[in-house]
């Protein structure tokens, strides 16, 4: 049965604190994992792709530097990831070059034979550095990657049980999934759990073209809730809108068609991606998956991390990750990131229920707090607005018992009846803690 948007009056609103148990980085994490995957590259040598994300993530780690030689005069946290890749991002609008050290990336040499001494470096092509370093540490998936440095403690079983959860009736009819995360939790999930497939608001051949990492023959992991003839229909699927972009959105040449490739395809165990074997399943220590067997050895190729060498090879070599900064500019590259936005906004304009769940509502994003406010402001009196609910430690790191908690002032700013004492609407979990709990069901059964 197809459902349609007016249905859908549930928006569920995920952070990178949502992913952080499954052994993805939340932005402040994000320095220690870059690190430890650079140490992993230079070890590597038999993947196609490794000389390639090795160079980037010399030139993101070098950038690091240069953007810390800052912080004596500003305000600046280089350890941020988000922080990092706006500065990037406003330096290419602006069309400044930096000099950066590249021996600072912590090598003395890269492929093209460059010793490290400071140079002017590009804008447009920091940026796409910065872009394939960010695909790297998204795109492998810790709970299938024995190697990944926090693949013993990952719970992936709560993520089983949540897109479970959310794929059931009526939720999986009624919600709008906006996420700001590049990783594929959400659609790993909603298609390993009973073969559920999450869609993008978007049609194929209007607003994207399907790659394929791997043979055509390759099965899919992806719904699409549109066709060309009618774009804005949805169908019976989870929606999601990723927000900045994703690991399987690639950014295309211009040519008169979409801008826009996704990869959608699946790989099973023993086929190869690449010089990337795709390995058998293998849970981490003590976990018993829900996923049914004959799926556990399935996975989308873009897991595969010479995936983008196999898509370059195929697509041409100016494929870039559609992987995009928290910033004002954002809009004015693509149309599909337009579509996106716009579904988010009419998501928030008609919902009942608004959840956030790990999302810190970082100072970097001032675009996605004016899109709050827009679309709540556009609603017609005297409605009272959706029921707000927020799951977050709101823990930073450094504080101490009586200091202001930044995070939730930046709440109560925006959302006046969340203040007060104890309110109803915060949930002081992370996410893992909220649903094994119970929590975090209750707050969707209220609203069934």
């Amino acid at each position: 049965m197809g459902s349609n948007q007016d249905d859908r009056d549930i928006v569920l609103f995920l952070g990178a604190g949502f992913s952080c148990d499954v052994g993805f980085p939340t932005m402040a994490m994000f320095g220690d994992d870059s690190k430890a995957e650079l140490r992993a590259l230079r070890e590597q040598s038999d993947r196609k792709t490794s000389a390639m994300l090795r160079d980037a993530g010399r030139v993101f780690t070098a950038f690091q530097e240069y953007c810390r030689r800052g912080a004596g005069k500003v305000s600046l946290d280089a350890g941020n990831m988000e922080t990092v890749f706006c500065i990037a991002e406003a330096m290419s609008e602006a069309e400044f070059n930096p000099v950066i050290d590249l021996a600072s990336g912590g090598e003395n040499t890269l492929r093209d034979g460059l010793q490290g001494e400071p140079l002017t470096f590009p804008a447009d092509s920091l940026l796409k550095q910065i872009q394939i370093w960010l695909w790297d540490i998204y795109q492998g998936f810790p709970p299938l990657n024995g190697k990944h440095p926090r693949y013993a403690k990952v719970r992936p079983r709560v993520y089983e049980e949540f897109l479970q959860f959310l794929n059931g009736d009526p939720w999986r009819q009624r919600t709008t999934v906006l996420t700001t995360n590049y990783d594929l939790v959400v659609e790993y999930y909603t298609w390993a759990m009973n073969q559920f497939k999450c869609g993008y608001p978007f049609a194929e051949g209007y607003d994207y073209i399907t790659l394929k990492a791997g043979p055509t023959t390759w099965g899919t992991y992806l719904n699409t809730p549109c066709d060309e003839s009618n774009p804005f229909h949805e169908s019976d699927v989870l929606l999601l809108c990723k927000l900045h972009g994703s690991v399987n959105f690639f950014e295309l040449p211009s040519g008169g068609g979409p801008r826009l490739g996704i990869c959608d395809d699946t790989a099973e165990k023993g086929q190869t991606v690449g010089n990337s074997l795709i390995p058998p399943y293998a849970p981490p220590p003590g976990h018993e998956s829900l996923i049914p067997e004959g799926t556990r050895n399935t996975r989308p190729a873009i897991f595969a991390q010479d995936a983008i060498w196999s898509l370059r090879e195929r697509y041409g070599e100016s494929l870039v990750p559609a992987i995009i900064p928290p910033t004002y500019a954002k809009l004015q590259r693509q149309p599909w990131l337009r579509r996106t936005w716009n579904r988010a906004f009419r998501a928030i304009k008609e919902a009942k229920l608004l959840i956030f769940i790990g999302y810190s509502m970082p100072e970097s994003d001032g675009f996605m707090r004016a899109m709050i406010q827009g679309a709540l402001a556009a609603r017609s009196d005297p409605d009272p607005g959706p029921e707000v609910f927020v799951v977050n430690p709101f823990k930073t790191p450094g504080d101490q018992a009586g200091e202001r908690d930044e995070q939730l002032i930046r709440y109560t700013s925006l959302f006046p009846r969340l203040g007060g004492k104890d309110p109803k609407g915060i949930v002081r979990e992370k996410f893992v803690d909220a649903w094994q709990k119970g929590l975090i069901q209750e707050i969707f059964e209220s609203k069934h």
